[in-house]
């Protein structure tokens, strides 16, 4: 997604050129993306400037088309999203059934029903009790689409991590914070969440932005409650002067990709996941201006090259 142009790039695998840009009306400060289980649908967050809406925009992959969803009217701009199949919150099959955003501006989490085409009341995480945190942040949906993790802001010295656990309908959803550790010092910011595929039970990843920390965590498969405290953490080796975005996952190499701003310049950090902790591996790179947050396109590997011989013939 491009922030200030309101538009998403469209860009072959391969050639890595942009076939096509797809406009999104209305918008802009775009942020984060996501792809339905059935990969008929690209969501996008943002802000919807002529609708005065923090919302979200979706995105026919087929057909490349935009089409405005709505969202929740404030002054501030949804940051991520993510998308639980239909099947997860009363529907069937892999197509879109709810569609997540984070508000951090007020907040809130903004819900889309995509089986009812309606935008529901938002929910709300609370500074003071039971929640105590601020400003949802990066969200990501766990491999089985049972539940949500997003990254919070504590307001006290507990590190925390927001928590959705999804259901059909207005009021089906369960939203509260979970206490991974106990940081000991001033309040902690979690500002971003990634599960580690193929892990069983569920390992996820989360980005602490104050001490560049990834702490590590497994979480019940049913439920998503945390285990008590963290398995494990590394400390991420970038410029002290940094200010994080986001972790992605190179899936082939099982290596955890942690981006990070410092001064005008982009950084990323690679981790080896495999580890416990995640050791520290390729990187720092600088990348200069750019985006904060690395993701990863797998392709099929290239077709073989045979040689057709005639009948009894060796070349």
């Amino acid at each position: 997604s491009n922030a200030g142009s309101g538009t998403v790039s469209v860009i072959h695998g391969d050639l890595l050129d942009v076939v096509n840009t797809i406009p999104l009306a209305g918008a802009a400060n775009l942020g984060g993306l996501c792809l339905s289980e059935d990969r008929q649908s690209l969501f996008v967050a943002g802000r919807n400037g002529v609708a005065g809406e923090a919302g979200i925009w979706r995105i026919n992959l087929p057909a490349e088309t935009s089409t405005y969803l709505g969202g929740v009217a404030t002054a501030a701009s949804a940051v991520d999203c993510d998308v639980i199949r239909a099947a997860q919150v009363g529907g069937t099959g892999d197509a879109p059934g709810k569609v997540y955003f984070t508000i951090p501006g007020t907040n809130q989490v903004g819900v889309y029903d995509a089986t009812t085409s309606t935008m529901l009341a938002p929910l709300v995480i609370l500074g003071i009790t039971p929640d105590f945190a601020t400003n949802p942040s990066g969200i990501e949906r766990a491999p089985d689409h049972s539940f949500l993790l997003f990254g919070v802001t504590s307001t006290d010295t507990n590190q925390r991590i927001g928590r959705i656990i999804p259901g059909p309908g207005v009021g089906g959803d369960t939203i509260a914070t979970v206490t991974l550790a106990n940081a000991g010092g001033a309040p902690r910011l979690t500002r971003d969440v990634v599960f580690r595929p193929g892990a069983s039970p569920f390992q996820t990843y989360i980005y602490g932005e104050e001490s560049f920390t990834i702490s590590r965590f497994v979480y019940d498969v049913t439920v998503g409650a945390a285990t008590p405290g963290p398995l494990a953490s590394a400390t991420v080796n970038l410029a002290s002067n940094t200010s994080g975005f986001g972790i992605s996952f190179d899936l082939l190499d099982d290596v955890l990709w942690v981006g990070a701003q410092t001064g005008t310049d982009n950084q990323i950090q690679g981790l080896g996941a495999g580890t416990s902790p995640p050791t520290l591996g390729p990187g720092p790179l600088t990348l200069g201006l750019g985006p904060g947050k690395v993701d990863f396109l797998l392709q099929p590997k290239p077709p073989a090259i045979g040689v057709a011989c005639p009948k009894g013939q060796i070349d």
